[in-house]
């Protein structure tokens, strides 16, 4: 799966350069995508690989090598290293309102830098799944129930150098599918955490074509922990979903009002890949 996009935001109209580089570039888009193909996975707690990040999801979920505000800690920890300052960051969405069904998504992010250690991130993922009906052997009433998934985390990355960054996360997941219906070996509970080990490399200014050119790569390992089981009376269990996403992203900076990015990113699911492509077109002003 390929998509490409472009983003714009108010300001001065870019410089000549902007025109070859653009056609450059759409020529690239065309030659060298390779035929990708999504595959299906199963996994639990699926609500871990919703994006949080409106502008890296919009970019074609290419953040991995961007990683530049507190969204970091989602696509690439290591991202943190080179931030300064203070962020938080709010994200609702209601799923399917059109039904009715209570669903919504809720994510709450932070960041701090601390000087001559690095930079701290923690977050907070809700996924409200609802209330249910409970149903017993012959289909009496037994009540309702409420299902959802929560992840709360800390994340650090870290400098060594002008250029390089390693970052880390760790995360708790508690899920409850269902509670309450008198079997305890079924419950519809279940606890685990996950682990995200990532890395990021950024170069220098370059001048590429007269435009001053920066080069980002980076990857992150995610939500590597053990399998959730909502079921103790059998050995059957639910993976997390892991996968190794890695990415490259350029910057062409025009002139002090004008630049553009340029970001493709792959993502392996444990199985399946696809690779993902974008550009941003940013306006500075």
């Amino acid at each position: 799966m390929t998509r490409f996009s472009l983003f714009a935001r108010r300001g001065r109209a870019a410089s000549g350069r902007l025109g070859a580089v653009l056609a450059a570039l759409a020529v690239l888009a065309a030659t060298a995508a390779p035929d990708a193909r999504a595959q299906v996975t199963t996994t639990a707690v699926p609500f871990l690989m919703i994006e949080p990040d409106s502008r890296a999801a919009g970019m074609g979920n290419t953040g991995v090598a961007l990683a530049d505000n507190a969204n970091a800690i989602w696509w690439n920890p290591a991202g943190l290293a080179y931030q300064r300052g203070a962020e938080i960051g709010i994200t609702h969405t209601n799923w399917l309102p059109q039904f009715d069904a209570g669903l919504y998504f809720d994510y709450l992010v932070g960041k701090y830098h601390v000087d001559n250690v690095g930079t701290f991130g923690g977050q907070v993922a809700f996924m409200n799944l609802g209330e249910h009906e409970r149903r017993g052997p012959e289909n009496e009433e037994l009540g309702t129930f409420r299902s959802f998934d929560l992840a709360a985390g800390v994340s650090y990355g870290r400098q060594f150098g002008e250029r390089l960054a390693i970052g880390t996360g760790v995360r708790t997941i508690y899920s409850q599918l269902a509670s309450g219906g008198g079997n305890q070996a079924i419950d519809g509970t279940a606890f685990s955490f996950g682990v995200d080990l990532a890395g990021m490399y950024r170069t220098r200014p370059v001048m590429l074509g007269g435009t001053e050119t920066t080069f980002s790569f980076g990857a992150n390992l995610s939500n590597m922990g053990p399998k959730i089981d909502y079921d103790e009376s059998t050995e059957d269990q639910d993976p997390l979903p892991q996968h190794l996403r890695f990415g490259l992203a350029s910057t062409f900076r025009f002139d002090e009002f004008n630049e553009l990015t340029v970001a493709a990113a792959r993502l392996d699911p444990l199985g399946g890949a696809f690779l993902r492509g974008d550009f941003q077109f940013l306006v500075v002003g």
